[in-house]
């Protein structure tokens, strides 16, 4: 009897030590930092939607092979955030945001080159945002984590940029 108590205080002990674990990493983040990483994957999320339906539904080997690259950037970048997240005990959301999901059926109603110049106006102001999100999130955040995903994420979203704005240029305004 004196057995079974002792492992099921060894137990509490442990779930509790667990629990404090768990909660230590969340608060390792501030809300601002927890904020980012989930704003980013969900960012991510939307690229990685938007350019399966640029694939899919395109003929312009400019726009798919740009679409390609989206993929595989957005596709690793969202797994390491995934994994950055996980480590901090934060959830994230599985599905694009309400405004990602707008832009997507707006995008998906157009075809041929109408399709194409929306897609590019749209990438080119996603990334925008998205490199200013990062810039930001490098400089104000604490967290070293945090700081490693952003220098080593950021110059990939200043590339995909640089290549929605030439790809703008190439399909029209």
């Amino acid at each position: 009897m004196k057995t079974l108590t002792s492992l099921g205080h060894a137990f509490l002990a442990g779930l509790a030590t667990f629990a404090f674990v768990a909660s230590a990493h969340a608060e390792n983040l501030t809300s601002a930092d927890q904020e980012f990483v989930k704003s980013a994957y969900q960012s991510g999320i939307a690229h990685l939607r938007l350019a399966e339906l640029a694939r899919d539904k395109t003929s312009n080997a400019d726009v798919q092979t740009f679409a390609a690259r989206l993929i595989a950037d957005h596709g690793k970048a969202n797994a390491e955030l995934k994994t950055l997240a996980e480590t901090k005990g934060l959830t994230l959301v599985s599905g694009p945001s309400t405004n990602a999901l707008a832009a997507a059926k707006e995008l998906d109603s157009r075809a041929g080159a109408d399709f194409d110049k929306a897609f590019a106006a749209y990438e080119v102001s996603h990334h925008r945002r998205s490199v200013q999100a990062y810039e930001q999130a490098g400089t104000g955040t604490q967290n070293s984590d945090i700081r490693a995903y952003v220098a080593k994420t950021l110059p990939t979203l200043k590339e995909r940029l640089a290549a929605a704005q030439s790809l703008q240029d190439k399909v029209g305004r």
